[in-house]
């Protein structure tokens, strides 16, 4: 549980040093010393960041695990939820002709640790899919966002795609 857990928000040489351990007391030692480095205020009982991504892992293995096969903390809207938190606000594409089911969240940054004052993260369900997809408008372009239904798009003309989708 505690790999699953932290998987998202640990660093890749946490995660080999933990592996690496050959025995319960020594994995104990060091999920402790892992909570306490991240403790905002070492100097209480409770660690609030504990706590706060115990919370997020609970809210995802419920909420993200519908339309999908694998734990919510796994999917595409999970993995987000669990690094970023709640979004500030999300906006539903749901029912637009023409287009995928997409949801856009956004967040406040923290510019402290390299995050935009103000940004976005977009998903959609992709020809009939259930489970939410984290959308790239690197890797998966603007057409992806549209279903095709009648007459060719042009998947180069990117200004024209995204004229389709305000449309």
């Amino acid at each position: 549980l505690w790999w699953s857990l932290v998987y998202y928000i640990s660093t890749e040489e946490e995660r080999d040093v933990f592996l690496a351990l050959g025995n319960d007391r020594d994995r104990d030692i060091f999920i402790k010393a892992f909570w306490r480095q991240r403790d905002p205020t070492p100097g209480t009982v409770e660690n609030e960041y504990k706590i706060e991504i115990e919370n997020r892992f609970m809210y995802v293995q419920k909420m993200f695990k519908r339309g999908s096969t694998r734990p919510g903390w796994q999917t595409d809207m999970g993995r987000y939820y669990m690094i970023l938190g709640k979004p500030a606000s999300i906006e539903m594409f749901d029912n637009e002709p023409g287009l995928y089911p997409a949801q856009v969240w956004y967040f406040y940054g923290d510019k402290t640790l390299g995050l935009p004052t103000y940004f976005n993260v977009t998903f959609f369900k992709p020809h009939g899919t259930t489970e939410w997809k984290f959308y790239s408008p690197v890797m998966d372009g603007p057409s992806a966002l549209l279903i095709r239904t009648q007459g060719a798009i042009d998947d180069t003309d990117f200004e024209g795609l995204y004229r389709k989708i305000r449309e």
